[in-house]
């Protein structure tokens, strides 16, 4: 789609990305998201302490080894909490 509505354009400013044609679908809105991912970002952001926060990612780990070791994984889930754990373990 970016590759047809940029083909005939002569400037670099008229050129658009993907994410500016379709600004709707670079986040998922709530009611599409993995409940075990609306509990977690919900835990994160109410969260004060180190140690609380470490404990939520240890069970975040936990949560993306019982899901890898199921005969069908569930990728998006597993991937979403990797960033979720990767975003929020230094903190």
């Amino acid at each position: 789609m970016q590759l047809i509505r940029n083909q005939n354009v002569s400037k670099k400013q008229h050129i658009k990305t993907a994410e500016q044609i379709l600004p709707y679908l670079q986040e998922y809105p709530d009611y599409l998201e993995h409940p075990t991912i609306k509990k977690v970002l919900g835990l994160v952001s109410m969260i004060k302490s180190d140690e609380q926060m470490a404990d939520l990612m240890n069970k975040v780990l936990e949560e993306i080894d019982i899901e890898n070791k199921k005969d069908k994984p569930d990728e998006y889930l597993i991937s979403r909490l990797s960033d979720i754990y990767h975003k929020h373990k230094a903190a």
